[in-house]
């Protein structure tokens, strides 16, 4: 694992998020002997500083039954769809309108299913409640291949012979 391209792949993630500027962060991605990988601190702090603000690496409608009773959110824009239909470009979900599903963010995961070609009962809908739930799923495989790749390693638990604890006390 290579500690500076995970600092890298952090840092151009969290910009283009909007988050604050990393440069002037005090805190990095470690590999510690003693407690695995992690985020490490390069000063000391008071308490009530704010040491990092976090964006998710993943964001996604949640899952509904067939049977829900309120309807589907846009998974571009996260609107309330009131008469969902599907996607026109085919991956069956129910985006809002042709503007979101002309996002350049939603035309990569509509091309993604639509390579799948899966098979889900739409009980007469244009959109699918089986494709619908598996957004977050595409989405975090969308990872494995992408610029964020690293991040796969960041988030795999330390294999180790017996446990350790996960948080590592320094007294000097």
């Amino acid at each position: 694992m290579n500690i500076d391209a995970i600092n890298n792949c952090v840092k151009n993630y969290l910009s283009q998020r909007g988050a604050k500027a990393y440069d002037g962060w005090t805190i990095r991605a470690g590999s510690e002997t003693v407690a695995g990988r992690g985020v490490v601190a390069t000063r000391d702090y008071n308490t009530g500083d704010v040491i990092f603000v976090d964006v998710p690496l993943i964001v996604s409608p949640r899952t509904m039954s067939p049977d829900s009773t309120g309807g589907p959110v846009c998974p571009v824009c996260y609107v309330v769809v009131t008469k969902p239909t599907g996607c026109p470009g085919g991956c069956q979900w129910p985006v809002c309108g042709s503007k979101c599903a002309n996002r350049p963010e939603h035309r990569d995961e509509c091309r993604y299913v639509r390579q799948l070609r899966p098979k889900t009962k739409s009980n007469g809908q244009t959109w699918s409640v089986g494709i619908y739930n598996a957004i977050t799923a595409v989405r975090g495989l969308s990872i494995k291949n992408g610029e964020y790749e690293y991040f796969l390693d960041v988030l795999q638990k330390k294999l180790a012979e017996k446990l350790t604890f996960e948080v590592f006390f320094n007294d000097y």
